[in-house]
C-alpha cells in the first residue's frame, strides 16, 4: 500500500517526469502530500460519545467501580475510539464526500502553489496524490485542455485512481509523456519551466 514516499519512490517519480518532458511540451509537476484535511472532529466527536458510553456503564453496571479508576476507564475509552478514527480509520469510509472536497481543494492549492499556470503556453500539468486519502487528482492548464482530448485526459484520470503504489504512479507519468507527446510534441527550443523535482509537502 501507498502510505510513504520513500528517497528510492522519489527518485523514481523524478527519473518519469524528466523522460516524460523529453517528449513533450507540456510542463508536468508531480506533487504529492501526507493528507489533504482529516476527521479530527469526527474522532473527536466519536471519543466524546465513547467516553459517554463508558461512564453510562460504569454507572448502570451490576459491577461496583472503585470511583478512582472510573475517571481512567471514560477517558481510555473516548481516547481509544479517538485514535482509531483518527490514525486508522480511512478518511474515506466515514466521509466520502468531505474527503472527496478535501482533496480536490488540496490539490488546487498545490495547483497555484506550484506555479503550474504560470508557464508562457499554459502547458502545466498537475499530478497530484494525497497518501492518507489514497487519492489523487490531474489538474491542467489552459493549452493542455485544449490540445489533449478530454477523454484521454479522463483515462489518465481512472489510472490515478487506480494507482496504489509509486511504481504504478511512475507508469502513469509514463503514459502521461508518452501521450502528451504525440499530442504536444516536444520543440527544439523547449525550456523546461518548472523543473522536474517531485514536490512533498509536509
Amino acid at each position: 500500500m501507498f502510505v510513504k514516499l520513500t528517497r528510492d519512490d522519489h527518485a523514481l517519480l523524478t527519473a518519469a517526469v524528466e523522460r516524460a518532458e523529453q517528449k513533450t511540451s507540456a510542463e508536468l509537476v508531480v506533487s504529492v502530500q501526507p493528507g489533504s484535511g482529516g476527521l479530527l472532529d469526527v474522532a473527536a466527536a466519536c471519543g466524546a460519545i465513547a467516553a459517554a458510553l463508558a461512564l453510562f456503564g460504569v454507572m448502570f453496571s451490576e459491577v461496583e467501580f472503585d470511583p478512582l479508576h472510573v475517571g481512567p476507564i471514560v477517558f481510555g475509552a473516548g481516547w481509544i475510539a479517538f485514535a482509531v478514527v483518527a490514525f486508522f480509520v480511512p478518511p474515506a469510509l466515514l466521509a466520502p464526500a468531505r474527503t472527496r472536497r478535501q482533496v480536490d481543494d488540496a490539490a488546487h492549492a498545490a495547483f497555484s502553489r506550484h506555479g503550474v499556470y504560470r508557464t508562457q503556453d499554459r502547458t502545466g500539468i498537475l499530478v497530484f496524490y494525497s497518501l492518507r486519502e489514497r487519492a489523487g487528482r490531474i489538474l491542467v492548464d489552459a493549452g493542455v485542455a485544449h490540445a489533449v482530448p478530454a477523454d484521454v485526459r479522463d483515462e489518465w484520470r481512472a489510472r490515478l485512481h487506480d494507482c496504489r503504489s509509486a511504481a504504478e504512479l511512475v507508469a502513469l507519468l509514463d503514459e502521461i509523456g508518452e501521450r502528451a507527446g504525440q499530442l504536444m510534441p516536444r520543440g527544439s527550443d523547449d525550456v523546461d519551466e518548472l523543473g522536474n523535482g517531485v514536490a512533498v509537502s509536509a
